[in-house]
Protein backbone atom coordinates (compact mmCIF):
# COMPACT_ATOMS: atom_id res chain seq x y z
CA UNK A 1 0.00 0.00 0.00
CA UNK A 2 1.28 3.33 -1.10
CA UNK A 3 1.04 6.61 0.79
CA UNK A 4 -1.14 9.61 -0.51
CA UNK A 5 2.86 11.56 -0.96
CA UNK A 6 3.64 8.34 -3.30
CA UNK A 7 0.39 8.78 -5.51
CA UNK A 8 0.51 12.42 -5.82
CA UNK A 9 4.06 11.87 -6.91
CA UNK A 10 2.82 8.76 -9.35
CA UNK A 11 0.37 10.66 -10.66
CA UNK A 12 2.05 14.11 -11.29
CA UNK A 13 5.18 11.84 -13.19
CA UNK A 14 2.14 10.28 -15.54
CA UNK A 15 2.27 11.65 -19.04
CA UNK A 16 -0.55 13.80 -19.85
CA UNK A 17 -1.69 14.69 -16.21
CA UNK A 18 1.48 16.56 -14.77
CA UNK A 19 -0.65 20.24 -15.52
CA UNK A 20 -3.61 18.77 -14.00
CA UNK A 21 -2.57 17.47 -10.51
CA UNK A 22 -1.00 19.52 -7.67
CA UNK A 23 2.17 20.88 -8.63
CA UNK A 24 5.64 19.57 -6.26
CA UNK A 25 5.43 22.52 -4.06
CA UNK A 26 2.05 22.10 -2.47
CA UNK A 27 3.20 18.83 -1.25
CA UNK A 28 3.76 20.27 2.35
CA UNK A 29 1.92 22.10 4.51
CA UNK A 30 2.84 25.81 5.29
CA UNK A 31 1.37 28.53 6.89
CA UNK A 32 -0.79 31.36 5.96
CA UNK A 33 -1.40 34.49 7.53
CA UNK A 34 -0.43 34.21 10.86
CA UNK A 35 -1.52 30.40 11.48
CA UNK A 36 1.03 27.85 11.99
CA UNK A 37 4.94 29.26 12.30
CA UNK A 38 4.21 32.59 10.64
CA UNK A 39 5.43 35.66 12.90
CA UNK A 40 2.90 38.19 12.84
CA UNK A 41 3.69 41.71 14.97
CA UNK A 42 1.74 43.73 16.36
CA UNK A 43 3.06 47.41 16.05
CA UNK A 44 3.58 48.55 13.22
CA UNK A 45 5.41 52.34 14.13
CA UNK A 46 7.32 53.57 16.96
CA UNK A 47 7.53 57.53 16.98
CA UNK A 48 10.01 58.68 19.57
CA UNK A 49 9.57 62.36 20.54
CA UNK A 50 12.45 63.94 22.53
CA UNK A 51 13.52 67.47 22.87
CA UNK A 52 17.49 68.08 22.54
CA UNK A 53 19.27 69.46 25.88
CA UNK A 54 21.41 72.15 25.40
CA UNK A 55 25.22 71.54 26.16
CA UNK A 56 25.58 71.13 29.83
CA UNK A 57 21.80 71.86 30.93
CA UNK A 58 20.23 68.83 32.10
CA UNK A 59 16.74 68.56 31.02
CA UNK A 60 14.15 65.83 30.61
CA UNK A 61 15.58 64.61 27.81
CA UNK A 62 18.95 63.77 28.51
CA UNK A 63 18.02 59.61 28.81
CA UNK A 64 15.97 59.60 25.72
CA UNK A 65 18.97 61.41 23.65
CA UNK A 66 21.38 58.60 25.52
CA UNK A 67 19.15 56.40 24.20
CA UNK A 68 19.34 57.49 20.32
CA UNK A 69 22.68 57.28 20.33
CA UNK A 70 23.79 54.12 21.77
CA UNK A 71 20.53 51.54 21.91
CA UNK A 72 18.49 52.73 18.65
CA UNK A 73 20.34 51.20 15.84
CA UNK A 74 20.93 47.67 17.87
CA UNK A 75 16.73 47.62 18.84
CA UNK A 76 15.96 48.90 14.80
CA UNK A 77 17.98 45.84 13.60
CA UNK A 78 16.55 43.47 16.12
CA UNK A 79 12.93 44.22 15.09
CA UNK A 80 13.08 45.20 11.38
CA UNK A 81 9.41 45.30 11.01
CA UNK A 82 8.57 48.27 13.42
CA UNK A 83 9.24 51.41 11.30
CA UNK A 84 11.03 53.79 13.69
CA UNK A 85 10.57 57.63 13.65
CA UNK A 86 13.11 60.04 15.79
CA UNK A 87 11.31 63.15 15.75
CA UNK A 88 12.91 66.45 17.81
CA UNK A 89 10.49 68.43 19.46
CA UNK A 90 11.30 71.77 20.91
CA UNK A 91 9.45 72.18 24.46
CA UNK A 92 7.75 69.25 24.81
CA UNK A 93 8.68 66.10 27.16
CA UNK A 94 10.22 62.94 25.57
CA UNK A 95 7.39 60.74 24.52
CA UNK A 96 6.81 57.00 22.54
CA UNK A 97 4.43 56.74 20.67
CA UNK A 98 3.55 53.17 19.56
CA UNK A 99 1.18 52.50 16.75
CA UNK A 100 -0.65 49.11 16.48
CA UNK A 101 -1.96 47.04 13.37
CA UNK A 102 -5.43 47.55 15.36
CA UNK A 103 -5.19 51.02 15.07
CA UNK A 104 -4.98 51.76 18.41
CA UNK A 105 -1.92 54.34 19.50
CA UNK A 106 -0.65 54.57 23.01
CA UNK A 107 1.74 57.32 24.25
CA UNK A 108 4.40 56.48 27.03
CA UNK A 109 5.92 60.08 28.44
CA UNK A 110 9.41 59.19 29.48
CA UNK A 111 10.43 62.35 31.14
CA UNK A 112 13.42 62.08 34.02
CA UNK A 113 13.96 58.86 32.47
CA UNK A 114 17.11 56.95 31.82
CA UNK A 115 18.50 55.46 29.05
CA UNK A 116 17.79 51.96 29.99
CA UNK A 117 14.68 52.43 31.38
CA UNK A 118 13.68 53.98 27.92
CA UNK A 119 15.03 50.91 26.51
CA UNK A 120 12.51 48.39 28.50
CA UNK A 121 10.04 50.90 27.61
CA UNK A 122 10.32 50.67 23.78
CA UNK A 123 10.88 47.08 24.07
CA UNK A 124 7.37 46.38 26.60
CA UNK A 125 5.92 48.46 23.38
CA UNK A 126 7.46 46.33 21.04
CA UNK A 127 6.46 42.86 22.74
CA UNK A 128 3.01 43.72 23.91
CA UNK A 129 -0.12 43.63 22.02
CA UNK A 130 -1.66 46.84 22.59
CA UNK A 131 0.75 48.69 24.99
CA UNK A 132 -1.30 48.27 28.17
CA UNK A 133 0.08 45.67 30.60
CA UNK A 134 -2.51 42.84 31.50
CA UNK A 135 -2.34 41.06 34.69
CA UNK A 136 -3.63 37.53 33.95
CA UNK A 137 -4.96 35.09 36.88
CA UNK A 138 -5.17 31.35 36.12
CA UNK A 139 -8.07 31.38 38.28
CA UNK A 140 -9.42 31.13 42.48
CA UNK A 141 -8.40 28.16 44.11
CA UNK A 142 -11.23 26.31 45.50
CA UNK A 143 -12.28 27.21 48.80
CA UNK A 144 -12.78 24.32 51.18
CA UNK A 145 -15.28 24.44 54.37
CA UNK A 146 -13.20 24.98 56.84
CA UNK A 147 -11.35 28.04 55.05
CA UNK A 148 -12.60 31.95 55.96
CA UNK A 149 -14.21 33.12 52.82
CA UNK A 150 -16.84 29.70 53.23
CA UNK A 151 -17.31 30.65 56.87
CA UNK A 152 -18.22 33.82 55.91
CA UNK A 153 -21.31 32.58 53.49
CA UNK A 154 -24.79 32.59 55.70
CA UNK A 155 -27.11 30.08 55.75
CA UNK A 156 -30.88 31.26 53.62
CA UNK A 157 -32.59 33.41 56.30
CA UNK A 158 -35.48 31.68 58.56
CA UNK A 159 -37.07 34.18 60.74
CA UNK A 160 -37.56 31.17 63.28
CA UNK A 161 -34.55 30.36 64.11
CA UNK A 162 -32.76 33.62 63.07
CA UNK A 163 -30.90 34.68 66.16
CA UNK A 164 -29.46 37.96 64.92
CA UNK A 165 -32.67 39.44 63.22
CA UNK A 166 -33.15 43.23 62.48
CA UNK A 167 -35.19 45.15 64.32
CA UNK A 168 -35.86 48.79 63.76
Amino acid sequence: MSTPRELIRKLQNAPGLAKRILPVKDLTSRGHNGAGLTFVPHITKLVLRYDHPRLGAGGSSTGMVAFLTSQLPAVARARPYVEICVQPRNAVPPHLLATYASGKKTLVPCAGLSAKEVAAKVAFLCDSMDGEERNVKSGRPVLTAGHQLAERVDPVWDPFTAEHTFRP
